[in-house]
């Protein structure tokens, strides 16, 4: 009886993911092609400008696919400040990340995604100073978010508990909070184009 109240009980949550995934994504693309642009530039300053960023020796990144924040910008500070820069690449069910160099070291992966084509050099953990920029289709005040349903970041960041993790996403992205089971991992910040939340323990806000 006890394992049916799980069952259950993960089932509702998942049909609340994926209805509000769905839903969120839908108002994400509808968003213009030029303010994506900007309110990306201003996502990825806030960030470059912080100390979590400037402190970090590593920084791990994606590549933005479809109506995704864009972070161009965070990989070209932080390769001119001599940053290591790790991109993920998906591997069965499980996403590493790989030291990349210029945008010339990505081939086409996962669902059209690009990815690291080089495998050389993994990302094996360290200093707790480095930081990992997480996406995701929708995010909480809580701190928590909903990916794309696969579970691939939480995974990793399950693996490394001593990264940074900053989720980014614009505005009409937040809720108040997101259905969550214990695999979810909380964000330590979200950052917007309107605001940078905290990790949901005391509701702070710095509007931007």
């Amino acid at each position: 009886m006890e394992d049916e109240k799980k069952y259950s009980e993960k089932d509702r949550i998942n049909i609340e993911k994926s209805i509000l995934r769905k839903n969120i994504i839908k108002q994400r693309d509808r968003i213009y092609p030029a303010d994506i642009n900007d309110f990306s530039t201003t996502i990825c300053k806030c960030i470059c400008a912080s100390t979590k960023f400037l402190r970090a020796k590593d920084i791990l990144l994606y590549y933005s696919f479809g109506s995704e924040v864009r972070t161009d910008y965070i990989f070209e500070k932080a390769i001119e400040k001599g940053k290591h820069v790790y991109y993920p690449k998906v591997n069965g069910d499980i996403m590493d990340f790989y030291k990349v160099n210029s945008k010339k070291d990505f081939t086409e992966g996962f669902k059209g995604i690009m990815e690291p084509f080089t495998t050389d050099v993994s990302y094996k953990g360290g200093e707790k100073e480095n930081l990992i920029i997480v996406p995701g289709s929708v995010f909480g005040r809580d701190g928590y978010r909903i990916g794309y349903g696969r579970g691939y970041y939480d995974k990793f960041l399950s693996r490394y508990t001593n990264l940074y993790k900053i989720g980014v996403c614009y505005n009409i992205q937040m809720v108040d909070e997101c259905p969550r089971d214990e695999n979810d991992v909380c964000m330590d910040e979200i950052v917007t184009e309107k605001a940078i939340y905290n990790d949901g323990s005391d509701n702070e806000v710095r509007w931007i």
